[in-house]
């Protein structure tokens, strides 16, 4: 599954060309951006052909792949890190804290 994140300080932005190609594509010109899901095939789609034109002066649009369709993005000051089930270091509390004495 792709998914399209910010990889820059400064935030998710799409430029004015890029919502207006999404018309074309089925959005409403009037979607709040941040409704969008970010897995949209029509997003993705639009970043995909209009590459350095999709985005706004404030961001810096990457199309990630993932396996699965679980995803979670973490953001900090615009910049964003797309996390996956795959990606995230899960602690397993079935397991025991300390290895048992032998």
């Amino acid at each position: 599954m792709k998914v399209v994140i910010n990889t820059c300080y400064g935030g998710f932005g799409l430029s004015k060309a890029a919502r207006l190609y999404m018309v074309g594509l089925g959005i409403p010109l009037d979607a709040y951006t941040f409704d969008i899901p970010r897995h949209d095939p029509r997003l993705v789609q639009a970043v995909e052909d209009l590459g350095l034109n999709a985005y706004d002066e404030f961001g810096d649009l990457e199309i990630q792949d993932i396996e699965g369709t679980k995803y979670w993005i973490e953001e900090y000051d615009g910049l964003e890190t797309l996390h996956t089930p795959q990606s995230i270091p899960w602690v397993d509390a079935a397991n025991p804290l300390i290895p048992k004495a032998k």
